[in-house]
């Protein structure tokens, strides 16, 4: 997520009275129950969240397949759901089953099981892979916007669609918001504006 950190160091100049504590992990954390103002989450569907908890979304993002032109010329592109039982695949974690693929063109659904050489949360270790060639990978769009840019990935079945997922700000609810988590919420729902995650 670097334009979140991006987006996070830029709050802190516009705002230089708020001071950050910045824990790092793929925990799943009640803000409240870890003693944060706020927790940042990538969720794929709209979260089922206590009524305890306020939430704001802060982007949407975009899922695609990638995969080296070097992977693509020892093994071939696949062209449809089916072709990708005979592909090596790297799979992103933060999606219900890592296992299963979901894809969909027009009205039509897919649910194709794979079997992951990589199953990860990592964006750098998922873009890094297949850059080196070891599969085709499922995530979202801005772990490989690098490697898209200089062509050591390419998309692969850009006909289909994949599930979209959120970034989301969860925080404790109250009659009264804090002025820090709203200023924050709104600040980085415009800094995201325009941007692709």
């Amino acid at each position: 997520m670097n334009d979140l950190g991006q987006g996070v160091v830029e709050f802190l100049q516009t705002y230089p009275s708020i001071r950050l504590d910045l824990s790092l992990n793929d925990q799943m954390v009640d803000p409240m129950d870890g003693g944060f103002d706020i927790a940042i989450r990538l969720l794929h569907n709209e979260p089922q969240i206590p009524k305890t908890l306020g939430i704001t979304r802060l982007i949407q993002s975009t899922r695609m397949l990638c995969a080296s032109p070097a992977y693509l010329a020892q093994n071939g592109e696949p062209f449809s759901p089916a072709d990708l039982n005979q592909h090596q695949c790297l799979s992103y974690s933060y999606v219900e089953d890592p296992s299963i693929w979901r894809l969909s063109r027009g009205k039509q659904d897919f649910l194709i099981p794979v079997s992951s050489r990589v199953t990860t949360s990592s964006g750098r270790v998922i873009s890094s892979a297949a850059e080196r060639g070891l599969g085709i990978a499922y995530g979202p769009e801005a772990f490989f916007r690098e490697q898209l840019k200089n062509g050591t990935v390419r998309q692969v079945m850009s006909d289909y669609k994949l599930p979209r997922a959120s970034i989301y700000s969860l925080f404790a609810r109250s009659r009264y918001i804090p002025a820090k988590i709203e200023a924050f919420n709104d600040f980085m729902e415009r800094f995201f504006v325009g941007k692709i995650f």
